[in-house]
């Protein structure tokens, strides 16, 4: 009920923004009768398509289960002709808009206010001012850093289910008024595609779960570049503490980000889900969509799941997709709850904040699955200024990976000392690439390269693995390693299956790309527009299209099934596997 009233509040006051713009203009003929037909006019009008806008999504929900959004309009301008079919079929929403078109009109005639004393110009600019002020706040659902959008809803709910109930359609619309949307593709027929490519991973019916914990640690901006185990061409170690851990634990060699940017990140490594279109879920025009999230998926066996991340609540709207992909308590520097930690201008700085994380997760019920993703190694680059006295010559990017090595250092001291540290798994990677220094770094391959590491104190998670491997291949192995019992739906595959081709794929400035362990190709959505061999020729200098076109097909056709996949899931509301059986 908070939740949907605040979104209510703010689509009702765009909806009238011109009706209370003109109510309250300091201007001296409101009395006149022109002037009052016109304020009736735009009262009734624009809440009428307010309330037809309600109306349809109420009845579209059944065919999509989410809220109409700017694609559903442009495929309503198309099939315009199917309007008056859909008008009869649901008349009962017909008769509806019309009741409440007289209802507006009653209401409006029925509160009309009269002005007797004289115009005062001075008193009418004031009224002027703080309604408008007021209205401002109503407009972002209130006074927090980020305006409401229509991921905030995951925020009120538990069950992803239910977000749908929180938001309303006229926000989902006028969100959409700054998005770009996802067409359509028929690369392949239905049969054919699902032969090359399926989002359905089938849940392990014959063992039991092994139920370890899982502790994700998602370091802000750690590209290989920064980190000597990859990079020796550094002056010296900036991360001597991750050094040491990756030749502990499982280390997987040549992993790749989604994107560039920490949303696509975190989407991949808690969801699964790729970057194959122009802005993250998290911001997309199908930010409500349902997701099969490792948080939701693990809490319906019983797990304790919480994200961590000491920004400020809203901030990249990094909290609000831990809770879309179903982490059931979010903690940020709100909670943390204590300015004298705050860099003073983003967030807790890293050493604190991982070492609340500990605090906070001691009182989980075991199992639980912990998401902590780092901060500080973002510009602005601040560290404490002890730190910074410590180490006054580094350069401050690689200074505050220094830090945040030795933030991480501290958290497994503290987690060593706890009796769920042998039954955990921890995943320690980087949601993306930061600052390159160096121009190798740079290129459309090496500028995704990130750290991948399993470690545990099951001997199983020793040694290193050369394979191609991507973020969104990490939910899928881990929920292998457990066992874990139900289906659901990821783009990515189970690192040890040696039956699954092993691909990175991403999207960037219109250009889809596909990379295996020696060939990266390019494709523009509608041909192939480079392929190269990126091991022998790191520069991309020599493109080798039309030289091997068994393996140019391979990858061209993989790819193409994903887009097509992708973006139908995407646009139907089907990526979380309770979706993509309903109404199969």
């Amino acid at each position: 009920m908070e939740g949907g009233l605040r979104f209510d509040i703010e689509s009702l006051i765009y909806t009238n923004a011109l009706f209370i713009i003109f109510s309250v203009l300091p201007i001296p003929y409101k009395n006149k009768k022109w002037y009052k037909r016109f304020l009736l006019v735009l009262f009734v009008v624009f809440n009428l398509m307010f309330f037809s806008i309600e109306i349809a999504d109420l009845i579209y929900f059944q065919y999509v289960f989410r809220r109409i959004n700017g694609s559903d309009l442009s495929i309503l301008i198309n099939s315009f002709e199917i309007l008056p079919s859909y008008m009869v079929e649901h008349f009962e929403g017909v008769l509806g808009l019309g009741f409440i078109g007289l209802l507006l009109w009653f209401i409006y005639k029925k509160t009309q206010i009269i002005i007797e004393q004289k115009f005062n110009y001075l008193f009418a600019s004031l009224v002027f001012l703080i309604t408008i002020g007021v209205a401002i706040i109503g407009s972002r659902g209130g006074l927090q850093l980020r305006p409401l959008s229509p991921i905030s809803a995951s925020k009120y709910v538990d069950k992803k289910e239910l977000t749908p109930l929180v938001s309303n359609g006229t926000i989902h619309l006028l969100f959409a008024t700054e998005q770009n949307f996802l067409s359509r593709r028929h690369y392949f027929d239905k049969n054919e595609v699902y032969n090359i490519f399926s989002p359905v991973r089938k849940g392990d019916k014959e063992m039991s779960m092994d139920k370890k914990n899982i502790f994700f640690i998602t370091l802000e901006s750690f590209g290989k570049e920064y980190i000597y185990y990859f990079n020796k061409t550094l002056d010296k170690s900036y991360t001597p503490f991750l050094d040491s851990l990756l030749d502990q634990g499982l280390c997987f060699e040549d992993a790749y980000a989604c994107g560039t940017r920490s949303p696509y990140g975190i989407a991949g490594i808690g969801a699964s889900i790729p970057t194959l279109m122009e802005k993250p879920i998290s911001f997309s025009a199908y930010q409500t969509n349902c997701i099969d999230g490792v948080g939701s998926l693990l809490n319906e066996v019983g797990y304790t799941t919480g994200f961590f991340h000491g920004a400020r609540p809203s901030s990249m709207n990094i909290d609000r997709l831990g809770k879309l992909e179903g982490f059931t308590n979010i903690f940020t520097k709100a909670t943390f709850n204590d300015d004298s930690k705050f860099d003073g201008d983003w967030g807790i700085w890293d050493d604190p904040f991982f070492q609340y994380t500990i605090k906070e997760v001691n009182k989980f019920k075991e199992p639980f699955s912990a998401f902590l993703f780092s901060m500080t190694s973002h510009g602005p680059y601040v560290v404490e200024k002890y730190f910074e006295e410590k180490y006054p010559n580094d350069d401050p990017i690689l200074r505050t990976v220094r830090y945040t090595d030795y933030a991480l250092r501290h958290l497994f001291e503290e987690a060593k000392k706890q009796p769920w540290f042998k039954n955990t798994i921890f995943v320690v990677t980087a949601d993306h690439i930061g600052r390159a220094f160096d121009k190798k770094f740079t290129n459309q391959y090496s500028k995704y390269q990130i750290p991948l590491l399993f470690y545990s104190q099951d001997t199983f998670f020793r040694g290193k693995n050369h394979k191609v491997v991507s973020q969104v291949d990490i939910m899928p192995t881990l929920l292998n390693l457990l066992h874990y019992p139900k289906d659901y739906n990821a783009f990515g595959f189970d690192i040890f299956d040696e039956l699954k081709p092993r691909y990175d794929y991403t999207f960037s400035n219109g250009i889809y790309q596909i990379l295996d362990g020696e060939y990266i190709l390019f494709f523009d959505g509608t041909k192939m527009v480079g392929f190269y061999n990126y091991k022998k020729n790191p520069e991309l200098s020599v493109d080798v299209k039309g030289k091997y076109p068994k393996k140019e097909k391979e990858m061209l056709t993989y790819l193409k099934a994903l887009i097509q996949i992708h973006n139908e899931l995407m646009i139907d509301n089907k990526i979380c596997n309770y979706n993509f059986n309903k109404n199969k």
